[in-house]
């Protein structure tokens, strides 16, 4: 091989293997095998005010399977009464307990860089306490809304993904925003 293409010939090596071990300005952590964080916002408020009354935030990795959040309390819901057979004047109530609040299942895919998809169900929920004519109180009601969903939203931009009548007659909004964290 003559000297003068040997130069040109090492050149394009050297050059070659420096393009094969850099990183492409394409790549994303996603696409390297780590996804980013993302913070998702659930907001429930009134469709006739301009705040929501009750914000959820939870933070969950992109692609990293089933994500679930469950925000609330647990009521006591009176199911029996009977008598004590300790104590001859005595009652035993029993109970069952209901989830209050908010239940979240859901999983979450980038899928480019603001562009995340939600895939789950939401369930909020709420208790009114009821009293008798005596002013004795009686069962509670709760009011459930469930949504099973599949959406596309845009980094950053909140999205109203549901409105509802709740038990009061308050038209009621639920809204999502998703937030990549890094």
């Amino acid at each position: 091989m003559k000297r003068a293409n040997v130069l040109p010939v090492l050149l394009i090596l050297v050059v070659g293997a420096v393009l094969v071990g850099a990183p492409r300005a394409q790549d994303t952590e996603e696409t390297r095998g780590v996804a980013p964080n993302v913070q998702i916002t659930l907001a429930v408020g009134d469709v006739d005010e301009p705040a929501p009354d009750r914000v959820y935030r939870v933070v969950a990795q992109a692609g990293s399977g089933k994500h679930r959040m469950l925000t609330g309390w647990r009521m006591p819901i009176p199911t029996h009464k009977a008598p004590d057979r300790d104590e001859a004047e005595g009652e035993v109530t029993k109970f069952v307990y209901q989830n209050v609040g908010v239940t979240a299942n859901f999983e979450v895919r980038m899928l480019s860089a603001d562009r995340i998809e939600l895939i789950g169900q939401i369930e909020l929920s709420g208790a009114n306490d009821q009293m008798d004519a005596a002013g004795q109180a009686q069962m509670p009601v709760i009011g459930t809304f469930q949504q099973e969903l599949r959406v596309v939203l845009k980094a950053g931009q909140p999205l109203k993904v549901a409105e509802v009548t709740d038990p009061e007659g308050r038209s009621l909004f639920l809204q999502l925003q998703v937030d990549v964290l890094d």
